[in-house]
Order: structure tokens, then sequence, then C-alpha cells
């Protein structure tokens, strides 16, 4: 009985410090809201919890929001801070432009194969091939595979599992990539156009490194697309 009543307490002092968290993260992303938006009257938001990525070693702990404003489209902020202090959390705003950068980087420093041919106005240009089916001449048919360059958008990634990328699309077909990660002890880094981050490719992990504040954290890259290219 007494350690029943032991795990109880464990148990309820858990679901206290996880609501106590929340509440926390919350707040932080209310006064994000009230900086750095402009809320009229009557406006709604609602701000909802995503994700939590923590990084090894008790540094860099993130925690991805999205905010909703009224019918606008969903937007998504990464909470970044040390040794789980909400006190210190760095407060991110990921734009499509920025992620889609951001996947360029990835792709350009780990990407194995021919189907990535650069980044592009609307993302990335990528070679698809589509199998489609032929009518011959005697009436029978056969299938071929097209060929065809395109420029797509993170819209049209369909599959990331850490290693592969699959961009698919009914007009164009299939487009996969390749990632070599190099092994767990392997890190393949590549500088974001902003200047402010390092890419960090390792273990089909895509972590940051915040060259100004010296922080070292997960990036859930498949969760903010999902919310930002395909919610």
């Amino acid at each position: 009985m007494k350690a029943l009543v032991t795990d109880t307490e464990v148990l309820a002092a858990e679901r206290a410090m996880s609501f106590a968290i929340g509440e926390a993260l919350e707040q932080k992303v209310t006064e994000w809201v009230l900086k750095n938006r402009e809320v009229k009257h009557g406006d709604a938001f609602s701000i909802g919890f995503l994700s939590m990525s923590k990084t090894e070693n008790g540094q860099g702990t993130s925690v991805l929001m999205r905010i909703n404003q009224n019918s606008n489209p969903t937007e998504v902020l990464l909470l970044v801070f040390p040794e789980d202090n909400s006190e210190k959390a760095r407060v991110m705003y990921i734009t499509k432009d920025w992620i889609t950068k951001t996947m360029n980087v990835l792709i350009e420093v780990a990407s194995e194969g021919s189907n990535y041919n650069g980044p592009s106005e609307k993302g990335f240009n990528l070679h698809f091939t589509k199998n489609v089916s032929y009518r011959e001449s005697d009436g029978t048919y056969s299938r071929r595979n097209v060929e065809t360059d395109a420029d797509i958008s993170l819209a049209a990634l369909r599959k990331w599992t850490g290693t592969k990328l699959i961009f698919d699309s009914d007009i164009l077909g299939e487009a996969k990539i390749e990632l070599n990660s190099g092994g767990s002890d392997s890190h393949i880094f590549g500088y974001h156009p902003d200047g402010k981050f390092v890419i960090d490719y390792t273990e089909e992990t895509v972590r940051l490194w915040d060259i100004e504040n010296e922080m070292y954290f997960t990036l859930p890259l498949s969760d903010i697309i999902l919310i930002l290219f395909q919610d």
C-alpha cells in the first residue's frame, strides 16, 4: 500500500510539473504574440503544443508550439532553452522560407545521387520519374519512364525517414533523395544562409548550433514541414 501511495504521489507531482511547464510555455508564446502581432479588439488566438525534442547531455531542449489567429493559417514558434529552464527560453519564429533554405542546405551537404538539381524560386529543382502506360501500334500496352526536371516546394514532400526524402506529384511522378549521415559518429555540417546557425546532420537527426547564443538543439523538421506546408 505504501508503494502504491508513493507511486500515486510521484505521478501527481509529475502531472503538476508538466502542467506548470505547459503554463510557462503558453505564457511565453502569449507574450511573443502581444509583442510581435497586431492584436485587435475581439481577436481570438489559439496556442497549442506540437512536439518536444531534447538534445543529449543536458543541452538545449526545443519545444514546438502552434499559433492560430482567428482564421489565419497556422504559424509555428520554436522555444529553445537550456536545462529545461523556461525563463531562459529563446523564441524562434519559423517561416516557410527559412525552413526551405534549411532543407536546401541539408540536401546540398548530405545528399547522394543526382535527383537534386539545386534551389529554385519555389524551393527545389528536382529530377522526377514517372512510369507511364503507352498503347503500341499493335494495340498492346507497355510502360515507360518519363523523366522531368521541375521546381517544387516542400508541399510535395510525401515522406521523410531521416535518411530519405520522397517528393511526389500526380503530374511529375516521384523524386527520391537519399541522405548519408556517415554513421553514428559522423557529423555533416552546413551553414545556414542567414548566418545565424550551423546545421548539423547526424544519425538521421538534424540539429542546429545557434552561433550567437551558443545553444545546440534538435530541429523538428518533419513536424514543422507538416504544419507549414501540409496542414
